[in-house]
């Protein structure tokens, strides 16, 4: 059933009825500047019809025509042999068709109208291939593995990295076990018999360089079940120069000094002994500095550790010395609190504080002992940023001020973890504080991709945001890779990538070779539970969706070419006999 005219090369249309009434009119003219008149009327339509056709073929006109129900049936990863007998005892010469990633289903002259999708579904970057048939998705086996993951791949040298993620139809009495490099066990979680079992695991990163971790499955005899690839890229920490200010000496300023100062960084101690009086010590540093706060004077530091003793007796100038730096040059400020501060906060920093009982905190995930804390917890407002929480209660925090970061905690007397043997875990904690609250550099290059791993043979997306104007950039292998612009976002760009290699690759951009955009590449083999379960997902809410939009199926059928071109050639055959009869 024809519905409509359309033309194939519609974007061409206007041009070539332009050229055809151009070439009308030097017909006409040159028909009437001649002195022979007969038949003129005649050959001017003869001449039309010739024009006619010859547009016609450029135009290439085709009719709207409703395709002939078909039925097929699609093959994906894990079918339900019932399923498939089922529809094939309804449908005895049904057209069974094996899904294969990155290969084209079937050919336009050989497309069904209508697909049943067995099995796990089609992956999410071959849905195309079924836009605009009616489909009916039967797919949803069951699924025993890790069907959520969170981690971020990248860290710095010392900092701690958290792996969460859900295990679902956990078979009871097996372990995940999170393996360094060399498969040694870093941490593990049991499994028990919940249908959908949350777990963490952690790591604390000691060197430098892209390392690949794992996360296996083994039984209760120590046997591998399954064993997926984690990679780190990890990179070596920013030495930062901190000032550190104190009322009068204190064990907690002393033990983080030698604890900051073996890290590297660069710090500055000022501690008060009398009115007056106060005593410097420079670590990893050779930098002064003078008792009087001003904006100058802080430009450098990129930290000022600060007890609110010492905060409160600034006034005047260096109070406002103190907040230009940290609103406009991005310092970042952590305040050591005392009882006074949790019940009375200074207003510009912007906490508040309620009372609770507990002396102690056990977080959760960490090693199972107590940390010593104020009887308070922050008051949580949208504003705060948790550095360490447990539950809803927050008991390390920051806001942001400007371009800076003002940040406190509840948690006291931190050195006796030191004293008592938790090295791991005292750094863990000022680790996070210290690299949060610090000042942030400005970044020129950000990269990012949805993915954490990428698959070879199917396809990488990363998003690139530059000060550079026209970025080039490069894969591992030399290759220059085109780059697609955002049209209300000037410096944010997009690539999309096919790997070809397993392992590390990197991009790297031709402008500013140190920025480089490492990524590991795996095989379909790995992760299974979490791309079936990626998989059905995506096939449910897109296909289910696509049965009701989709009832009729048609396709464009051009109309046979050689009736314009026997007009044509039968009009200018006219055309040159004419004169001569």
């Amino acid at each position: 059933m024809i519905n409509e005219l359309t033309y194939l090369n519609a974007k061409w249309f206007w041009p070539i009825v332009i050229i055809a009434l151009l070439l009308m009119v030097l017909f006409i003219w040159k028909d009437y500047s001649s002195t022979r008149k007969k038949n003129r009327v005649l050959k001017i339509i003869v001449a039309f019809l010739a024009v006619l056709s010859l547009s016609l073929m450029a135009l290439k006109p085709a009719t709207q025509v409703k395709i002939p129900a078909s039925t097929a049936i699609i093959l994906t990863d894990n079918v339900d042999a019932e399923k498939l007998d089922s529809l094939r005892s309804v449908y005895p010469n049904i057209k069974t068709i094996t899904y294969d990633r990155n290969t084209p289903l079937f050919s336009q002259d050989d497309r069904p109208t209508s697909v049943y999708i067995l099995g796990d579904g089609i992956s999410s970057f071959d849905l195309w291939q079924v836009e605009g048939l009616v489909t009916n998705y039967l797919g949803e086996g069951d699924i025993s593995g890790i069907i959520a993951l969170n981690y971020s791949q990248k860290n710095i040298k010392g900092n701690h990295s958290e792996i969460s993620g859900v295990y679902h139809n956990p078979p009871s009495g097996n372990y995940l076990v999170l393996e360094g490099p060399g498969g040694i066990g870093l941490d593990s979680v049991l499994l028990d018999q919940k249908d959908d079992q949350e777990f963490k695991l952690s790591t604390q990163h000691k060197a430098v360089g892209k390392f690949l971790y794992a996360l296996a499955e083994k039984d209760s005899l120590g046997n591998i079940r399954t064993k997926d690839p984690l990679p780190f890229d990890i990179k070596d920490r920013d030495l930062l120069h901190i000032l550190m200010i104190n009322r009068f000496p204190m064990f907690e300023t002393k033990y983080l000094k030698n604890y900051l100062a073996e890290l590297g960084h660069h710090l500055v101690v000022r501690s008060q002994l009398t009115k007056g009086k106060y005593k410097y010590e420079y670590l990893n540093s050779n930098s002064s500095y003078t008792t009087r706060f001003s904006q100058k004077n802080l430009e450098g530091y990129d930290l000022l550790i600060i007890d609110a003793a010492s905060l409160r007796s600034l006034m005047g100038d260096q109070l406002n010395a103190l907040k230009a730096a940290i609103n406009q040059d991005g310092l970042g400020v952590y305040i050591q609190a005392d009882d006074r501060f949790f019940r009375s906060p200074i207003s510009w920093s912007g906490f508040a504080f309620k009372s609770e009982t507990s002396k102690a905190i056990r977080f959760t995930n960490w090693p199972r002992i107590p940390i010593l804390k104020q009887r308070f917890q922050f008051k949580d407002n949208l504003l705060l940023e948790p550095m360490h929480q447990k539950d809803s209660t927050i008991y390390s925090a920051y806001r942001l001020s400007g371009k800076g970061k003002i940040g406190s905690s509840v948690l006291s007397n931190t050195y006796q973890l030191l004293l008592n043997g938790h090295t791991e875990v005292y750094q863990r904690i000022w680790t996070d504080i210290v690299s949060e609250i610090s000042k942030s550099k400005e970044q020129f290059t950000k990269w990012s991709s949805e993915n954490s791993i990428a698959y070879k043979d199917e396809p990488f997306t990363i998003t690139l945001h530059t000060n550079i104007k026209t970025p080039t950039l490069r894969s591992s292998q030399n290759l220059q890779l085109p780059l697609k612009g955002n049209i209300d976002l000037p410096r944010l760009w997009n690539v999309k990538t096919y790997p070809k290699y397993l392992g590390w690759q990197s991009f790297v951009l031709e402008q500013d070779s140190s920025e480089a955009f490492n990524y590991f590449v795996t095989d379909s083999t790995k992760w299974q539970a979490m791309r079936r379960y990626n998989t059905i997902l995506v096939n449910k809410r897109t296909l289910n969706d696509q049965i009701r939009s989709n009832d009729q199926n048609f396709k464009l059928q051009p109309i046979n070419r050689i009736w314009f071109y026997s007009v044509f050639l039968l009009s200018v055959a006219y055309l040159w006999l004419e004169p001569k009869l």
